[in-house]
């Protein structure tokens, strides 16, 4: 494929009207959002000052994301997965040190699951204690 065409590609991909959509509600969402946007990118850029390891800046970030932002757990459930998959061909290959490291991103990826289902199961207990109590004030 000569240079022009992928330039072609991507200038019809992003003028086109989903593109432009998305991009426009993405906008209005940070808008929305702006003070956890603003609450993560202090704590990020504070761990990089303090000259903390790239893997805790990561996954650190993941977590206060998916923590900040109420997002499901099921895309770092697809990373944990595909970290502990990839293990055993490292180990045939005979690259024990990264097996070991993406062993590592598979448990600490899991340790994030974890604690976000944690909050997530919590939090719909709490919803549902308020509803009950809201609806018993209102049957009165």
């Amino acid at each position: 494929m000569s240079f022009s065409k992928i330039l072609k590609t991507l200038i019809t991909v992003f003028s086109s009207a989903p593109f432009l959509k998305t991009i426009g509600e993405l906008k209005k969402y940070i808008i929305k959002e702006r003070l956890r946007f603003f609450l993560l990118a202090i704590i990020v850029v504070l761990f990089l000052i303090w000259k903390a390891e790239t893997e805790l800046v990561v996954f650190f970030s993941v977590f206060l994301t998916f923590f900040l932002f109420g997002w499901g757990s099921e895309i770092v459930v697809i990373f944990a997965l595909f970290f502990l998959a990839t293990c055993p061909f490292f180990i045939v290959y005979k690259k024990d040190l990264l097996a070991e490291q993406f062993a590592l991103y598979a448990y600490y990826s899991l340790v994030i699951v974890a604690i976000l289902q944690f909050k997530e199961i919590y939090g719909e207990e709490k919803r549902s204690k308020v509803g009950r109590k809201r609806k018993l004030k209102t049957d009165f």
